[in-house]
Parts: C-alpha cells; structure tokens; sequence
C-alpha cells in the first residue's frame, strides 16, 4: 500500500526539521523525502516512520483527510487551457503508425486467415462440441472400417487407420495453419489491433483515428474521449498510455462531458496510481482530483456522482449494537435497585 504526503513540506518545516534531519530521524535517505515532498506516492512503513520522526500521532495527519469542496474561485477556464496544451504536446498523431506497408500486411495477414479453407477446416475441428466429437468419430469410424476390410482381429490395421486419419483431420490443418495465425497476432498485436481487422478496415481505422486526434486537439470533448479511451484500454492503433488518458479524459470534462468526468472520479477514487500527470496540470491531489471530478459530472446530471459526494459529506450514521443495548439495560437496572 501506498500513501501521499500532502502536508508533508508544511509539517517538516513548522516543526524545524531540515530534509537531511527528518531522513536522519526517520532512518530514509534524503532523496526519499524529496520524491514525496514532489507529490511522488510513499510507502506505508516509510510514511509511519516519517509521521513518527514529526511526532504526529499517525501518517494520517500528513495526508490529505478530507476532500477540498469545490472551489468557486478556482479558474478552471485556466485549467483547460493546460489540459488543451498538454494534449498537443502528446503528438499524439506520432504514436499512430507512419507506414502504410505495415498497415497492408497486417491485413493481408488477417484476410488470409479469414478466407484460406485450412483455417475453417482447423476452426471446424479444435472448437466447438460438434468438431471435437466428429474429431474423435471419423477416426474411429475409419479404423472400424478398416478391420471389416481386412477381416481380422489384429489391432495394428484399426491403429494404423485411427492415427492417420486423425493425423489428416487434426494436427495437419494445425501444423500448417500456426504459422500464419502467429504471424497475424504478431503484426496485429504490433500496430494494436484486433486480429480479425481486413486491410480495408485497418486503413479506415488509421484515418479515423488520425482524425479524431486533430479534433481532439482542437478541444472536441467526445474525440477526447475517445482517444482517452483508446490509450486507457489499448487497441485501435494507439498504445497503452494510462497517465495521458487521464490527461486527455481531464480536458473532455473541463469541456462538459460528463462520461469523462465519471470516469476521472472512479479512477482516482479507487486508487492514486497515475495522478502525477493529471494533477501536474490542475494543481489537485488524487482525493481532490475524484472530488472536482464528481462536481463536474453531478452540474452534468450524473447520479453516480451525486451520491458519491452525498456519501462523502454525510458521515455514516453509527448503528447501535445488541452488546450495546445490553450495557445500557444492566446500567439502568442498576442504578434503579
């Protein structure tokens, strides 16, 4: 498990410690202090060690307790603009692939699978109840046949019969088709995309994609999206890039969309992986990154975030246990008698 130290710079320096005492007292190196004091996640152990060299009572009064309410002086105007000139500094349309020979290929790979009768005939025979049983039964149907042919009780004709046929059914089909089909896997998984897509459908895409990056860069909210989602999950052309998501899904709810916002408040609510890149631009922590994110989606109509933040500002009700009751009971009764 991992924490941030918010108030980590404010205590250290209100309780007179320098970097170099508050390592020497917490038994870490310097430069251990520098990372979080710059908003990088610390330990649980370090965290202890540190709250206990500043005599708090627990690393809890080092962190951030309780989501800042939003903030109406906050110019979020100014955030966007960030988000915006983030997003064109990605060079997003550089991470799309620049030739189109790649693209043909992996293509041509895929429709090669798609239509060659070796991969149906494989497809018909390892998957599926029908194939795996009709694998087994002609087999043993020619090996039958075999022995009526021969008249004879030996076992070797059946066994000769049963494993060429098998062998032609089966593992033929197999042997000859992997090579192909790890082909298009691999071409497929190195431009990050489906396997199934045709030529025609790959080069669709990158045009697609290389459109909806400039749109997205001109600040349309539902091309962000998009593309967010396309670096969040991988696929379509683009690699894995989580910190950039959230960047780019940051930008999509300054802008109004509201999906974007749900998704930036589940994310830094369930964790505060990836936040240094988001919250370098708007000045949040993760806690009040999940929060700004909620206000935003709730001013949109989202019912998730209204209740995550009537959650949030309304402490649970304590409920009052049997042991309780009992206690109570026996004290009444006996300051009665």
């Amino acid at each position: 498990m991992a924490v941030i130290l918010t108030h980590l710079k404010a205590q250290r320096i209100a309780k007179g410690f320098t970097q170099e005492t508050l390592a020497s007292a917490a038994g870490i190196s310097t430069r251990t202090i520098q990372r979080i004091e710059k908003g990088e996640e610390a330990a649980l152990e370090t965290a202890k060690s540190i709250s206990a060299a500043l005599d708090c009572q627990n690393y809890h009064e080092l962190c951030e307790t309780t989501p800042i309410k939003n903030n109406p002086e906050r110019n979020h105007q100014n955030d966007n603009v960030k988000l915006l000139t983030a997003i064109k500094s990605m060079r997003l349309s550089e991470r799309l692939p620049q030739h189109e020979d790649k693209l043909i290929e992996c293509g041509e790979a895929n429709e090669a699978i798609e239509d060659h009768w070796i991969f149906s005939w494989r497809g018909m025979f390892l998957h599926g109840a029908v194939g795996v049983l009709m694998s087994i039964q002609i087999p043993v149907g020619v090996s039958l046949l075999i022995s009526f042919m021969h008249n004879t009780d030996a076992v070797w004709p059946s066994a000769i019969g049963f494993t060429a046929t098998f062998f032609l059914l089966v593992i033929l089909p197999h042997l000859i088709s992997t090579p192909a089909i790890r082909k298009a896997e691999r071409l497929s998984s190195n431009l990050n995309i489906d396997a199934t897509l045709s030529r025609k459908d790959i080069l669709t895409l990158h045009k697609s994609m290389a459109e909806k990056i400039t749109r997205a860069e001109s600040g349309d909210r539902a091309s962000m999206l998009d593309v967010a989602l396309s670096l969040k999950k991988g696929g379509e052309l683009l690699p894995v890039n989580k910190k950039d998501a959230l960047v780019i899904m940051g930008a999509a709810a300054e802008s109004g969309n509201r999906e974007a916002a749900e998704e930036i408040m589940r994310h830094f609510i369930r964790t505060s992986q990836d936040f240094i890149a988001y919250c370098k631009y708007t000045g949040l922590d993760a806690k009040q990154a999940a929060y700004e994110a909620a206000i935003k989606a709730k001013s949109l109509g989202s019912l998730e975030a209204a209740q995550y933040i009537a959650k949030i500002e309304t402490p649970p009700q304590r409920s009052v246990g049997i042991g309780s009751m009992l206690v109570g009971v026996a004290l009444g009764v006996a300051i009665l008698s």
